[in-house]
């Protein structure tokens, strides 16, 4: 009589810790919706209020003077560089392909219409970078009232070109040339780090082949400070980069951004799997990318021997430092993301015998039965 009655006492108070511990996490999963829906609805107000003074901005300004801005910008640099061609024009900016009136050198210039100080500020910064092998140098800056030109260095190839053209893989020391530009990239991106600096562009359209064979990290107009919280209209990113923690309505961390952005750029050439033509829609991150990059995780070293068919055979064992060194900066946590300068010494680059932690969970605790060719 007294077990029995032990048991149903025992039963009494378990039913009331159970309903108090579910009390206590439907309280405090309330405060954190509550508090997640008041950050979502300012970041939101805080766009919108920013969307509406570029609109005003931006209607207030008739074609017609942005264009003789643009005109009047080209004719003082005219003065001391030929004109070549205009590569491509936007509403409000064009590219335009110059050469030196002495020289047989080929220069790019992007003429910025834009009456505001933001260029002016972020000038320090661009600044800042000049001097590095492997990053595009600022040549020359004209300023007008209304416009900004900048003036770099002109590239005919980039690493998308290279992939899409699988010219690497044609050649016998295709991979090696690969590895050559990965590190060359990772230099750029560990001097930008030093400098306090992110990116926000990092994908194959930015990296540059220069004439003598080096990787020039271009695409600098994004240039940011790296300890302060970036917002989605930050960066100039395709999507299938995206980490998966981004979110449009939520501020990022750009360092960690760069890191995941480089892992997916050394996948696609390792592998020559452009990530933007083999994911069909990028909208929702975990249902259209995730799945993906797990087929290419798990069939990685049948990958990597078919992109690199020539010269010698890439082994069992390098085609798993090239996955150990992918999977460091591809971690879903973005603090365990691998850094430039650790990367530098990675086995697979053949600088040390410094190897990575091992693939995320991410990459091992999925279920996917998935073909690139569904």
């Amino acid at each position: 009589m007294f077990k029995a009655f032990t048991r149903v006492l025992s039963r009494v108070f378990s039913c009331l810790r159970n309903e108090d511990i579910e009390a206590i996490k439907e309280r405090e999963a309330r405060k954190m919706s509550e508090k997640m829906v008041k950050r979502v609805i300012k970041n939101a107000e805080w766009h919108a209020n920013n969307m509406k003074k570029e609109r005003k901005y931006w209607n207030d300004t008739d074609e017609r003077e942005i264009e003789n801005a643009v005109q009047n910008a080209r004719k003082d640099i005219d003065e001391d560089y030929k004109h070549r061609k205009c590569i491509v024009r936007g509403k409000f900016a064009e590219l335009n392909k110059y050469s030196h009136k002495k020289e047989a050198t080929k220069l790019l210039c992007r003429i910025q219409y834009s009456q505001n100080e933001g260029l002016k500020l972020d000038m320090p910064l661009w600044n800042k970078v000049n001097g590095h092998p492997n990053v595009q140098p600022l040549i020359q800056v004209y300023w007008t009232t209304e416009t900004t030109s900048f003036l770099m260095p002109y590239y005919s190839k980039n690493i998308a070109h290279e992939i899409d053209n699988m010219f690497c893989k044609n050649k016998k020391d295709g991979f090696e040339k690969v590895k050559k530009w990965l590190r060359e990239v990772l230099s750029a991106m560990e001097y930008l780090e030093s400098k306090g600096l992110c990116h926000l562009k990092l994908m194959s359209r930015y990296i540059f082949i220069a004439k003598d064979g080096r990787a020039v990290v271009g695409g600098l107009s994004r240039l940011n400070l790296a300890n302060k919280p970036m917002e989605s209209w930050d960066h100039k990113l395709l999507s299938v980069y995206f980490p998966p923690e981004f979110h449009p309505l939520n501020s990022f961390n750009g360092k960690f951004f760069d890191r995941w952005a480089y892992g997916i750029l050394a996948c696609e050439c390792l592998t020559y799997l452009a990530l933007r033509d083999v994911v069909k829609s990028s909208k929702n991150w975990r249902k259209h990318v995730y799945p993906t990059m797990c087929y290419i995780m798990d069939n990685f070293t049948g990958f990597i021997r078919s992109a690199f068919p020539w010269g010698k055979k890439i082994t069992e064992n390098e085609a798993k430092l090239a996955l150990n060194f992918v999977q460091g900066f591809l971690r879903e946590d973005p603090k365990k993301r691998i850094s430039p300068s650790d990367a530098m010494q990675h086995k697979f680059l053949g600088q040390d015998d410094e190897l990575g932690t091992g693939p995320d969970k991410m990459w091992t605790n999925h279920t996917f039965s998935f073909n690139l060719c569904d």
